[in-house]
């Protein structure tokens, strides 16, 4: 599992576009440049600090996220504090499955307005439907968990040595994919949707987001799921909030839960 980690990581670095030199001065937060090999540490270090420090990647990713926080390009975006407005009574995960909810509606619809009965039929009549054969999978008592960030063994490259740490202007973190404007694109959900889901997890298993690339997130987690079913429960969540992460990563929920008991660190992929 750590492997596809570490796949998805580097793919989204090398298929990226050059960054421009310019990507520091234009980004809107305070930035800290660090060696790869530090950033846990220096994240660390500054979470007690004034803000809220997020890993942001290198300078390639740096651009890409510069553009999208870009003023005067943001392509139809909310503001942080719109975001945050939307996020404000948002229930978690409540939430979440109505917008998958409304996203299979939409898609069951176009099945049967094309004349895909069969694909109509697989979507199921009601939400949530049914999970697929093989979706489900079974406990695997072995499955590896996530023990350290993702990103610092994926994103260690001679031309890229350090990353960079922004320091955003809340003191919640699990407000972060507001002030980044995170989500919102393929299927990652929107960015008020991101922040209410990090809200709950912080409340209930103490997650705080550390991770922030463009399409990669990952937590750091101070209570886990300690239980098999707790964990089942979570996965089976995360795989409607990514299922990236079942489909190319551990195979099924089973799979997914079993990694996520009593692991320290959570990642999320979208593609």
């Amino acid at each position: 599992m750590r492997a596809f980690y570490i796949l998805v990581v580097f793919l989204a670095v090398v298929a990226a576009p050059i960054a421009r030199a310019d990507a520091v001065d234009r980004f809107p937060y305070p930035l800290i440049e660090v060696p790869v090999d530090e950033a846990w540490d220096a994240w660390t270090a500054r979470r007690d600090g004034p803000g809220t420090p997020i890993i942001v990647g290198n300078r390639v990713h740096l651009e890409r996220l510069a553009q999208r926080l870009d003023p005067d390009a943001m392509l139809g975006l909310e503001t942080p504090a719109e975001i945050l407005a939307l996020a404000a009574d948002l229930p978690h995960p409540g939430g979440l499955y109505a917008m998958r909810e409304i996203e299979w509606r939409d898609f069951r619809a176009w099945a049967l307005e094309n004349g895909n009965e069969a694909l109509a039929a697989e979507l199921g009549e009601t939400f949530p439907p049914p999970l697929r054969p093989g979706e489900l999978g079974e406990w695997d008592a072995n499955a590896p968990r996530q023990l350290a960030l993702a990103i610092t063994t994926a994103l260690k490259e001679p031309a890229y040595p350090t990353l960079f740490i922004a320091i955003l202007p809340t003191e919640n973190a699990y407000e972060a994919a507001a002030y980044l404007r995170f989500g919102g694109w393929n299927a990652s959900p929107a960015p008020e949707i991101h922040v209410a889901a990090a809200r709950a997890w912080y409340t209930q298993y103490g997650a705080v987001p550390v991770v922030m690339l463009p399409d990669v997130l990952e937590f750091s987690v101070a209570e886990p799921p300690r239980t098999r079913q707790a964990a089942m429960d979570l996965a089976l969540e995360f795989f409607y909030y990514d299922r990236d992460i079942v489909y190319q990563g551990t195979g099924s929920v089973a799979a997914l839960g079993s990694a996520l008991l009593n692991a320290p660190f959570w990642f999320f992929w979208w593609d």
